[in-house]
């Protein structure tokens, strides 16, 4: 056959050759090749001898797939040199030569429709799924108006009784029990509306339970940049929330075994050692005061005791409260803060403003009530150690669903990204223990400082509600 084109009218081979679509010619019988043109080697990536050993099904995948909407070509899964598969649309003609029938493809690469607005080729879609069937993760390819055009093996093992093939709409077929409308972390009508990647974590209703999966999308885009579907890639990551969720249960037990511990510290210093001492300096007043003749060294004696004593009984009464406020219960977290603020600003001398906003009739759990103050106090005393500042604000403002903290100040500051490359350690660990008590209680703590221009400490986690309490 080479040398039949070779011999043929110079036009026919310069036609052939230069043909910018990809031209291959087989026996009809053994479907072995006989001649390509430089197209078809290019766009295969294999040499022409390499090309004249090779038979049709060595560079196809499936069978030939008619296009519905059109006539004559056809739609192909084929394979490169390197294993890459593609899909192209072909156009088969045949012809004899020396009393055998050969075959012609001419192949276009179909990148994607030309006006980028029709659905997804079914060779296209079998490209897809021949190249995710068989990894771990569930991957799926969905349609712009949010049909499964297909799902791997790890999906169909997910979710058995989803039939596939009938290509149904994605929020009905993936949650137990069905969804009427889209999901609202769906992050793949994001990707389908701004052809980004997005990402999220979501709670799936499986029956009576819940699922929990890493859901990543990414556009599929045609040739004119037009967004035709989405990949959603899919790993189940139900079993590290548990386990996720039980570190975090015992951790909150901890804690609550923490500050148990301490209240009962605090009222046995409160009820225990702060009254020992009170009836101590006032037996000592009593001796101070006796009108029996004593030494004047030992009246100044007594005096200066019963000073010491009273000094120690402040101590002791601060230390208590400091362990467990005792308000906190009796008249609520607002107004035990703005008291703490008040003492701490007379104790310091920082001038202190505290605001509050959003929680007015708001009861919220006794967990998130003492981790809000243990916040507010570890942030103060940072500043009064760290800071040498002048004054300090402490916000803490109700935005349902959330609470957020802020602590700020107009100290010196510091480099934020380098105290992080070192762990914030040395003198910062204050700030890690509010890190750790933030994660404890599900939110999230940004800090803004640089030198000279003071620090600012934001933290935002979930509003819960006292157990009797019901939020709208």
């Amino acid at each position: 056959m080479e040398k039949e084109l070779h011999h043929s009218e110079p036009w026919f081979q310069a036609l052939f050759e230069a043909a910018p679509e990809a031209m291959l010619v087989f026996d009809a019988r053994s479907g072995r090749f006989e001649s390509v043109n430089r197209a078809a080697v290019s766009l295969f990536g294999i040499g022409r001898k390499a090309f004249l050993g090779m038979t049709a099904a060595d560079v196809t995948v499936d069978a030939p797939v008619r296009e519905a909407a059109r006539r004559g070509p056809t739609v192909r899964v084929f394979r490169t040199h390197g294993g890459a598969v593609f899909t192209g649309e072909v156009s088969e003609g045949g012809f004899t030569s020396e009393g055998r029938r050969k075959i012609l493809w001419t192949i276009r690469h179909s990148h994607g429709p030309a006006d980028g607005g029709e659905a997804m080729r079914e060779g296209e879609i079998r490209e897809y799924r021949s190249l995710v069937e068989n990894i771990a993760i569930g991957v799926t390819l969905i349609s712009t108006d949010m049909r499964v055009l297909t799902a791997n093996k790890q999906m169909k093992r997910w979710y058995p009784a989803v039939d596939f093939s009938k290509q149904p709409i994605c929020y009905h077929c993936f949650n137990d029990p069905p969804r009427e409308d889209i999901c609202t972390y769906c992050p793949v009508i994001k990707t389908l509306g701004d052809g980004r990647v997005h990402e999220a974590v979501t709670e799936t209703p499986s029956g009576g339970s819940i699922r929990h999966f890493r859901i990543v999308a990414s556009p599929v885009k045609g040739r004119d940049g037009s967004i035709r579907a989405a990949i959603e890639m899919v790993e189940d990551i139900s079993a590290h929330m548990a386990a996720e969720q039980q570190i975090q249960n015992l951790s909150q037990q901890l804690l609550t075994a923490q500050e148990n511990e301490r209240l009962m510290i605090s009222n046995e210093l409160h009820d225990s050692v702060a009254q020992d001492l009170s009836t101590m300096k006032i037996a000592l007043a009593l001796l101070a005061n006796d009108p029996s003749p004593l030494q004047g060294d030992a009246r100044k004696s007594l005096a200066s005791l019963a000073a010491i004593v009273n000094r120690t009984i402040l101590t002791v009464r601060n230390l208590s409260y400091d362990l467990r406020p005792p308000g906190l219960k009796e008249i609520g977290l607002t107004e035990t803060l703005l008291t703490y603020c008040d003492e701490f600003e007379e104790d310091t001398g920082i001038r202190v403003k505290f605001r509050s906003a959003g929680l007015k009739n708001k009861q919220m759990d006794p967990f998130l009530n003492i981790n809000i103050y243990r916040l507010v106090q570890e942030g103060l005393n940072n500043i009064r150690r760290h800071a040498d500042a002048r004054r300090a604000v402490v916000r803490l403002i109700g935005a349902y669903p959330n609470v957020i903290l802020r602590i700020e100040d107009d100290g010196k500051g510091f480099d934020v990204a380098a105290r992080e490359r070192a762990g914030f350690s040395e003198k910062r660990m204050g700030i890690s223990s509010m890190r750790e008590r933030v994660n404890l209680m599900m939110g999230q703590m940004t800090i803004q400082s640089r030198p000279g221009a003071g620090t600012r400490i934001v933290i935002r986690f979930p509003f819960r509600a006292a157990p009797d309490d019901r939020v709208p």
